[in-house]
């Protein structure tokens, strides 16, 4: 499949890529082969994006949700049971478009853009959506 999202770091050598599936497959950079794969969204994933400590991703899907997934180490990697959150409010339209997400400097809230031209901020911890942006 054609890649639309791929997330690395260099502490870990670990690559991260989504293709018009929707699984997220990580990939050992050191060793030169997949690492495992993890599942959870139901439609393609346009956005992923690391934690800044490194120990999580977020992942943004025309499911209309964003996951949050644990990338730590020793976390078993058998499909949905790295996914720890999912956050929901934005939505994607029929364009389809490559929604994006990010995670604030410190970690605490993630965002992620909607179809409706708003760009949604979430409460990392509790879920909670906290603002609404509009004209994105």
């Amino acid at each position: 499949y054609p890649l639309l999202a791929v997330a690395g770091t260099n502490e870990t050598q670990q690559l991260f890529v989504s293709g018009i599936d929707p699984t997220i497959t990580c990939w050992d950079l050191k060793m030169e082969r997949k690492s495992y794969a993890m599942t959870g969204h139901a439609d393609t994933v346009t956005c992923l994006t690391l934690h800044p400590d490194r120990t999580h991703l977020l992942s943004n899907s025309m499911d209309s949700t964003l996951k949050i997934w644990d990338i730590r180490p020793f976390v078993d990697g058998r499909g949905r049971r790295r996914q720890v959150k999912e956050l929901v409010g934005h939505r994607h339209a029929a364009e389809k478009g490559r929604l994006q997400c990010a995670w604030s400097p410190c970690g605490t809230m993630v965002t992620g853009g909607s179809a409706d031209q708003m760009v949604h901020v979430w409460d990392e911890f509790t879920t909670q959506e906290l603002y609404l942006l509009p004209g994105h």
